[in-house]
């Protein structure tokens, strides 16, 4: 049984105040209607506990139960759960199976850019559903893994647009699956997830559905032998706008159509990072993104967001589990408004930020 977490103090000096595509809140106010009010902020949420037991029974594979918590939970301040899973380990054929909450197998957190800002690009893929998750990892670095995992409908948009639209309870599991080769300057992973998403339509007095498909590509590549190393992640889909952190919550998976009915509103996007290492103790990381989500439902209104990200760091590692970090980010977001459904209204931000983790 082994015991730990992560303390880290997080600030922000924010020069503009206003609603921006961070990924830590797209703007659904137009920048240019809201006074610019900077601000300064800190916090301890991003701080993590965790639990990780390890037993090895006679004549049956590993066991590891997994629990972290960090500190967002309550709009900030209390508990919230992460990660709380049984992993079944493997039983020497190179199968084994997970049972609870984790990443989900869509996302790759390996290939996340090392970044002070929490979110990062508005494309990252950041889920933890529960699910069943099965594996196999054969030898030259091969891991195949699938997953059945806990359904969630994110279209508030339609709703908000279409009153004959209603919400309702999934009842079919999202699927999920990856392939990852590992070789010895990193590792490539292709992913999948296929959903069908539920909702109540008041014109057919019943329950209709509308697919909703991902497809994703990540890896890391270590790129000098001085450790640099080049992080990525290209995406592309259909109704899974609600997977990206930079889109999660605002009800962007689905559109109204012509018939009274939702269409998965089309998705794509990436990030490429660089991490350099100065000297042994400083290292610096720039990362570029970018995400967008189409309408081709109904066209006059628009694309629903285009949004670009750019941010660069300077980190010193005085000793191993010892990190200080100081980060700027910039931000553009483009959106459709009722006065100007084609070209949409802009709008921009930029922020300073500082971190203070320690790993214990």
């Amino acid at each position: 049984l082994s015991i730990g977490g992560w303390m880290k103090l997080h600030g922000v000096v924010d020069l503009t105040g206003t609603p921006y595509p961070s990924a830590l809140s797209p703007p659904s106010i137009p920048v240019g209607d809201v006074e610019r009010d900077p601000q300064f902020s800190m916090d301890m949420y991003q701080s993590r506990i965790r639990l990780d037991s390890r037993y090895i029974p006679v004549g049956f594979p590993e066991l590891r139960a997994y629990v972290e918590m960090d500190f967002f939970g309550g709009g900030g301040g209390s508990l919230r759960l992460r990660h709380l899973f049984l992993d079944i380990g493997n039983d020497g054929s190179g199968a084994s199976a997970l049972v609870g909450q984790n990443w989900s197998v869509f996302s790759n957190p390996e290939a996340w850019p090392n970044m002070t800002d929490f979110d990062g690009p508005p494309t990252g893929l950041w889920k933890r559903p529960a699910q069943i998750r099965f594996q196999w990892e054969g030898e030259g670095g091969h891991r195949f893994r699938v997953s059945l995992e806990t359904p969630t409908s994110d279209f508030g948009r339609g709703e908000e647009s279409d009153t004959l639209v209603l919400a309702a309870n999934q009842n079919v599991p999202e699927v999920a699956a990856s392939y990852r080769k590992t070789w010895e300057r990193g590792h490539l992973k292709v992913a999948g997830l296929y959903r069908q998403v539920r909702y109540n339509s008041l014109i057919t007095e019943g329950f209709d559905y509308f697919s909703g498909w991902g497809l994703v590509a990540s890896g890391v590549i270590r790129a000098t032998a001085g450790g640099d190393l080049i992080t990525y992640q290209l995406m592309t889909g259909a109704g899974v706008a609600g997977y990206m952190v930079g889109y999660s919550g605002l009800g962007l998976d689905a559109i109204p159509n012509l018939d009274g009915g939702l269409t998965a509103a089309p998705t794509y996007g990436g990030y490429l990072g660089y991490q350099h290492f100065w000297a042994s103790r400083w290292s610096s990381t720039a990362v570029a993104g970018y995400a967008r989500i189409d309408n081709d439902s109904l066209e006059s209104l628009g694309d629903l967001s285009e949004t670009a990200y750019g941010s660069v760091n300077l980190y010193w590692h005085p000793i191993p589990r010892l990190n200080a970090g100081l980060e700027v980010l910039y931000g553009f977001n483009r959106e459709p408004t009722a006065a100007e459904p084609i070209d949409g209204e802009t709008g921009e931000g930029i922020r300073f930020q500082f971190v203070l983790e320690y790993h214990f």
